[in-house]
């Protein structure tokens, strides 16, 4: 039996971060939905709050992106609700 050396390559992606996605995902935050709740069920609480223009993308498991629909920082909307 003659093994030959065949010629193996690994292919890496060449991700270069773009500035608008920079900014995009600076403007936004990760945040946690606890009890069980379902995405939509805390979105529409969120706006049924008076939060139009914020708006939860799920990430898998319990997370989500908090981000504004308009490019405002979702930090600063959050934190003038305090």
């Amino acid at each position: 039996d003659v093994v030959k050396d065949t010629d193996r390559r690994v292919f890496m992606r060449n991700y270069r971060t773009k500035t608008d996605d920079m900014k995009w995902a600076q403007n936004g935050i990760v945040a946690t939905v606890i009890n069980g709740e379902a995405v939509p069920v805390v979105h529409n609480r969120i706006t049924d709050a008076g939060f139009d223009d914020l708006v939860l993308i799920p990430m898998g498991a319990h997370k989500v992106f908090v981000r504004s629909s308009v490019g405002d920082d979702a930090m600063a909307i959050v934190n003038s609700a305090k």
